[in-house]
């Protein structure tokens, strides 16, 4: 029986967030850093995606087998 696991992506819209976020950390001190920090916090949220533990996977939060390897998901 397969898990729902979360998988961070190195590159995308998140990762680009992210570095939206370290460069604002640097300039425009105080604000830039505040902005930075929310920046990095949403970006790490951008860059989640749910897989399957066997097959890895991209699936649906509500999938109860995944599309991919058709194993039976492990609900939490």
């Amino acid at each position: 029986m397969a898990k729902k696991e979360y998988k961070n992506e190195f590159a995308g819209p998140g990762a680009l967030v992210q570095l939206a976020g370290v460069i604002a950390c640097f300039f425009y001190f105080p604000l830039g850093l505040i902005a930075g920090i929310l920046l990095l916090i949403i970006g790490n949220r951008m860059s989640r995606k749910l897989v399957c533990s066997v097959c890895r996977g991209g699936i649906d939060d509500k999938a109860r087998i995944c599309p991919h390897c058709n194993d039976l998901l492990e609900s939490k």
